[in-house]
């Protein structure tokens, strides 16, 4: 009967407005009030008067009628109540439409003969696109929709492969907010978590989930007790997944992707910013970064011996582990969609990486006093060049951020994207769909893998916002743009006599002269050194601070700092570092991070998701349990212990009576759930049952 009452182009109207997400459309819900004042009142004429919640109701919707039908499309809302009323009479299927969704739950993902005649469809794909230009990201998903539909009907069933087509035009027409920048500022679900897709069992850091049959390796890391921090152990786990997935005859490409780590989930000392490691007041880290804070704490504060060559390890592990991964050939996709560590940033945004993120990505760049303080200078040293035929930047950029305070040059989606150190901005909201993509095209075979990684990531890309450093790069051409010296360069912010100015000499005060000129003179001269020579400079330096008298001060928490500068001090930095006797004899500690959960049979709560370690633990308080409870105080073993909520006596309770309804029970086969009323001691949310003793 609906069929036959509105036209095709009515019912794709009224089902669009009926699924539009209203409660995440941030410009409806914030002008709702001001639709419904200027709607006029509505007459109620008859004796049936309704009554204050359907007037409400009606409100309601004609705002919504208002709001849809000037930003979308426009309808007549009676004829709307009227296919309403229509559509909810039961229509048979047909057998066709049967049959589409029969096709729709079919698993291809375990067909291996789909499978296997999908490398040379996703080749197809790349060579029609290379000869026609690029596909968007509704023909992409269109044609693998056909390739899916195409060997259905071949292999499975009959069907009609257009008509199924059209049919899920009509069915997944999406409904999308009015803004076309919404991914900029709501607050929308995360959907794009890995920790949605993987999870390391056991005490392993970094696992791979290799494809069936050919295709990209997915290699995780996680260690969600102390923040994903990078050990030595964890970087060596980490750089063999790598080199694994390099070797694999299977595998075309990688993507690395850490379970981005919760501020609530580690320790409050992790993310202490003094200890070089990035903050993470947005709420998640890819990392707190390497492991010098903890490395640190474990040798003590007196031991500087022995302190120095342990920091030296944890150094060392981490760049022989960037110059094992440049050396790799297969293309990688890194997706970091959180704060990325500023003291290991190659780990994700080295520049032969394909570099995937999000509006929840930043990295805090900047001069601060820590255990590794030099800036990326490599990363630094590239930008320039990789933009230079693009948007080339201003001069004095890459000293500028070098030797910024860190609140100016905290670097978020723009800004990487703007400096050539992201390539592809996805909103959180879409980033399981272009990983998904990304999966897909990986099964395109060698060489034109690269080239289809591409095509679905720019499919997938979006304008992330205008930078902030577009504000200052005239100043920053006048300044570091155009100083020779650092003498030079205090003079002209000086001269300048600005808020912005002002705020950064007054951070250079805070800082030891020595390491501000030094990291000066690092940046300058990586212009003329190749890539693995500034790589090593910039490791030479932070390992030539941690054996100044400056470095012992900040570490004992000593905040004055030296008030002049020779050159002497300077040049420090810049000699080849030779050991002392007393670092021959030095004893390096390893930190090693605290083990994860590896029992993989302990009880798991089916609401909150906790697991079990032996002692029940409060899911809201963290509290494990005692003998006392956390409200009163009280002792179960105390005469006559009260309820704090129901005031029973322990006396006055039976043990085998419902806390809820106060009936006895003999056993578990008598047994009434109050509330769902199930019998045999079943689980609501589980269905399990419980074992008669």
């Amino acid at each position: 009967m609906v069929n036959q009452q509105f036209t095709p182009q009515q019912r794709q109207a009224f089902e669009a407005f009926a699924e539009y997400p209203w409660d995440s459309d941030g410009v409806f819900q914030a002008g709702l009030e001001n639709i419904i004042a200027g709607l006029p009142k509505e007459k109620n004429s008859g004796d049936n008067k309704p009554t204050k919640l359907e007037l409400q109701n009606r409100q309601l919707l004609r705002a919504k009628h208002f709001f849809f039908t000037r930003f979308r499309q426009n309808f007549d809302l009676d004829e709307y109540l009227d296919y309403e009323k229509y559509k909810n009479i039961p229509v048979e299927e047909s057998p066709a439409v049967k049959a589409y969704r029969r096709l729709e739950v079919y698993d291809f993902e375990n067909d291996t003969k789909f499978l296997a005649g999908l490398p040379t469809i996703v080749r197809g794909w790349v060579k029609q696109q290379q000869e026609q230009g690029n596909w968007d990201k509704a023909r992409m998903d269109e044609e693998y929709i056909r390739a899916k539909a195409f060997y259905y009907a071949s292999c499975v069933e009959p069907v009609h492969v257009g008509d199924y087509i059209a049919w899920t035009k009509d069915r997944k027409e999406a409904s999308q907010p009015a803004c076309p920048y919404a991914h900029m500022w709501q607050n929308k679900k995360r959907s794009g978590d890995a920790e949605d897709e993987t999870s390391n069992d056991g005490n392993s850091f970094a696992s791979t989930e290799e494809p069936k049959l050919g295709g990209a390796a997915t290699i995780t890391f996680s260690g969600p007790k102390s923040g994903n921090v990078l050990t030595i152990d964890r970087l060596g786990e980490l750089s063999n997944q790598l080199e694994k997935a390099e070797n694999s005859k299977r595998v075309t490409s990688r993507v690395l992707r850490p379970v981005a780590t919760s501020t609530s989930t580690f320790s409050v000392s992790t993310m202490d910013t003094r200890n070089g490691q990035t903050t993470v007041k947005d709420g998640k880290c890819t990392s707190v970064g390497l492991a010098f804070a903890e490395t640190a704490s474990k040798v003590g504060k007196d031991d500087t011996k022995n302190l120095v060559a342990s920091l030296d390890a944890v150094a060392d592990a981490y760049y022989n582990f960037v110059l094992d991964t440049f050396q790799q050939q297969k293309t990688t996709v890194t997706v970091f969609d959180a704060a990325i560590p500023n003291n290991a940033p190659y780990v994700g945004l080295w520049h032969g990486f394909v570099r995937v993120i999000t509006e929840d990505t930043f990295l805090d760049m900047g001069l601060q006093l820590s255990y590794a303080p030099v800036p990326p200078l490599l990363l630094l040293s590239l930008c320039r060049p990789r933009m230079q035929s693009k948007q080339p930047l201003a001069p004095g950029t890459e000293l500028y951020l070098a030797l910024a305070p860190p609140e100016l040059v905290r670097l978020r989606a723009p800004e990487l994207l703007r400096l050539g150190l992201a390539d592809v901005f996805v909103p959180d909201a879409r980033l399981k769909e272009a990983v998904d993509g990304v999966k897909r095209m990986a099964m395109c075979p060698e060489p034109d893998t690269a080239m289809a990684l591409q095509l679905v990531l720019a499919a997938y890309h979006s304008y992330p916002g205008p930078d902030r450093l577009g504000v200052w790069e005239k100043e920053i051409q006048q300044t570091f743009g155009s100083s020779k010296t650092l003498e030079e360069l205090k003079t002209k912010l000086k001269g300048m006599d600005t808020r912005w100015s002002n705020k950064i000499l007054d951070h250079w005060k805070s800082l030891p002269p020595a390491l501000v000129e030094a990291v000066f003179k690092g940046v300058k001269s990586c212009s003329e050194m190749d890539p693995v020579k500034v790589l090593d400079l910039e490791r030479q330096l932070n390992c030539r601070w941690r054996r100044t008298k400056e470095f012992e001060r900040w570490h004992r928490q000593d905040l004055t700092t030296a008030d002049t500068m020779d050159s002497e001090s300077v040049d420090f930095f810049f000699k080849e570092s030779e050991k002392t006797d007393a670092e021959d004899n030095a004893t390096t500690v390893v930190y090693e991070a605290p083990k994860e959960d590896t029992d993989d049979t302990v009880a798991v709560c089916p609401i909150t998701g906790q697991r079990s370690d032996g002692a029940a633990v409060c899911p809201i308080t963290g509290q494990k349990e005692t003998d006392k409870c956390p409200v009163t105080g009280q002792s179960s073993t105390a005469t006559g212990a009260a309820c704090p909520v129901t005031g029973q006596r322990q006396e006055e309770h039976d043990v085998s009576a419902c806390p809820v309804a106060g009936k006895k029970v003999s056993d578990a086969q008598t047994m009434v759930c109050p509330v769902t009323r199930q019998q045999a001691a079943s689980c609501p949310v589980t269905g399990q049952q419980a074992e008669v003793q």
